[in-house]
């Protein structure tokens, strides 16, 4: 904690005068006191403390002022020069949002908020560190003060501990485990934790979170003046500079081009099964042989998805930690065009036409308008799919249904009806959007029950093409906010809303260990099965059962009442 620059006012003036409507009404009131002889007066003083000197774009910032002097009440008022935001959600639940600072949060004894970049720092532009003030007003009594603080605020371009990825993940840290990193971080432990090769629709799943883990990042970089998230080829060497460096990999990458059978031209070999329980049969020669994106998502994601965390290595490799890495990021936007070059699908043989001369042809090869009346463009054949829903199904957890639900669409569609979505069975009455979506459904029941499922019909839905959607369907179960339904010491909206972990399961990770312990030490993972830890590609890796090193197990230490995370 630092304590910034003191100004205190009391009756006479003040230094660095700023002219607020609180700072007014302590003159008026000095000025009062000043006409009534006899009146005593408390000097009022104040201090301003929290935040650290040098700080970066998009980090969290919490000032508070510490006022001194016997005059009550005490009111406050804080400037801070330059754009600032409150909060932002960068949870896949639901979509991106930025809740913005309100007068209110102006006037206590402490502001927080996250710093948005000067339009200098911008991106493609950067000029650098720029000085930004925070400054309180307060009145105290019949008595009125001031403090400044003078904060470098930057978007780091040198240290590879302080790029986007690093503040962005530091963020949102769970409660009592702020030694952790945050939320962001989380989801991605959630998704391994909770859907294996063996899960339903594993890997449409594998595709649709990594795409919505991305584009929050992308979203969160956009806010505060960073560039996208670029992709990198794994056939080619990892890139350098400070904005993708990182301390914890191998010294080596062994360089891995993509699969033929993962991409539209195909080449000479064919894809033998990856021997996964998701995975329908091998021998695909190009990406168009997958018949489902579920069975594309099964093979994308082992080998071919594992063996580049493997060689890669170090944070990459573990499964808790790989956002960490910035090639994270870069590595699953690449994989995603997978994704998308499938959805997109292939074109659709050309209509036949009649038998045309030699002359046509030839025509048609200088001057290729001339006989334009015989050819017809080929037509896209995949049809529409469900990539995202909100709230997103990987939250199978829920205290309560919102009152409306949206969906989107892997492409432009057509035909949405309001009735086309029910909710266990309740047909929504309006619904709004268009193109790929979102599409906004209202107006269905409330679900009466814990089991809730949604489902969008077919319909008259269908891309431009004319090709129909199938219909889907996901669903959640609600639990109720207070109790604990798994009698683990932790409430089951504790557990579905901030720590990600089964309600109706004290341990969700089955190493033996209680959510409610993990939780409270934050050595210990309730997502993750320490003893028995996977990487990538599902394979077993050496565990470690005793957190601190001291000789007893975390299980003897739950049974002892020590603390696990202290030798």
């Amino acid at each position: 904690m630092f304590a910034y620059e003191v100004i205190a006012m009391t009756h006479s003036g003040f230094d660095r005068p700023y002219f607020g409507p609180l700072w007014f009404l302590g003159w008026l009131v000095s000025v009062f006191s000043l006409s009534s002889p006899g009146t005593a007066h408390a000097e009022c003083s104040v201090s301003i403390s929290g935040g650290t000197p040098v700080m970066n774009v998009g980090e969290k910032a919490t000032f508070t002022a510490t006022v001194t002097g016997e005059g009550t009440p005490v009111t406050y008022e804080w400037v801070v020069s330059g754009e600032i935001i409150k909060d932002y959600s960068e949870t896949t639940k639901f979509p991106w949002s930025v809740t913005p600072m309100a007068p209110e949060d102006f006037q206590g004894p402490s502001l927080t908020f996250y710093w948005k970049p000067d339009p200098g720092q911008i991106h493609p532009s950067n000029v650098g560190p720029v000085e930004r003030t925070v400054l309180v007003n307060v009145v105290a009594g019949t008595d009125a003060c001031q403090a400044q603080a003078y904060i470098t605020v930057e978007r780091n371009n040198s240290d590879i501990n302080r790029q986007a990825e690093d503040i962005y993940l530091s963020n949102h840290p769970e409660p009592l485990q702020g030694v952790l990193r945050g939320r962001a971080l989380n989801e991605h432990k959630l998704w391994h934790s909770s859907n294996g090769f063996s899960t339903p629709g594993y890997g449409d799943l594998f595709f649709d979170f990594h795409r919505e883990y991305i584009a929050r990042l992308n979203s969160w970089r956009a806010e505060f003046g960073y560039p996208p998230v670029v992709t990198w080829d794994t056939g080619t060497p990892i890139p350098q500079g400070p904005e993708i460096n990182h301390l914890n990999r191998k010294s080596s990458y062994l360089l891995t081009p993509k699969p033929t059978w993962f991409t539209i031209a195909g080449g000479t070999g064919v894809r033998s099964s990856n021997g996964k329980s998701c995975d329908t049969g091998g021998g695909q020669n190009d990406l168009f042989d997958f018949l489902s994106r579920a069975h594309l998502g099964c093979a994308a994601s082992s080998p071919y998805h594992g063996n580049i965390h493997s060689r890669v290595g170090g944070d990459m490799l573990n499964v808790s930690l790989s956002p960490v890495d910035p090639l994270f990021w870069r590595w699953h936007a690449f994989l995603d065009v997978v994704s998308q070059e499938w959805l997109a699908g292939p074109p659709a043989p050309q209509a036949s036409a009649p038998a045309r001369s030699l002359l046509a042809r030839l025509l048609d090869a200088l001057i290729p308008t001339a006989s334009s009346q015989n050819s017809r463009p080929a037509r896209e054949t995949r049809a529409p799919q469900v990539i995202y829903q909100t709230p997103f199904r990987l939250f199978r957890y829920l205290t309560e249904l919102p009152a409306s639900v949206s969906v989107t669409f892997s492409e432009p569609v057509t035909g949405v009806k309001a009735g086309d979505l029910k909710v266990n069975g309740s047909p929504a009455t309006q619904v709004s959007g268009s193109g790929a979506g979102p599409y906004t459904f209202t107006g269905y029941r409330s679900p009466n029950g814990p089991n809730v499922q949604l489902r969008i019909a077919a319909g008259q839905i269908q891309d431009l093409s004319g090709n129909r959607f199938a219909g889907a369907a996901w669903q959640y179960r609600l639990v109720n906010r207070g109790q604990d339904e798994d009698r683990d010491g932790i409430k089951d909206d504790e557990e579905a809303d901030i720590y990600l972990t089964d309600p109706t399961d004290p341990d969700t990770d089955h190493d033996g260990l209680p959510d409610s312990f993990e939780i409270a030490h934050g050595c210990l993972e309730p997502l993750m099965n320490q003893a028995h830890p996977h990487e990538m590609n599902d394979n077993h890796m050496p565990g470690d059962n005793d957190a601190d090193d001291d000789g007893m197990s975390d299980a003897e230490e739950l049974t002892a009442g020590t603390d696990p995370c202290k030798r």
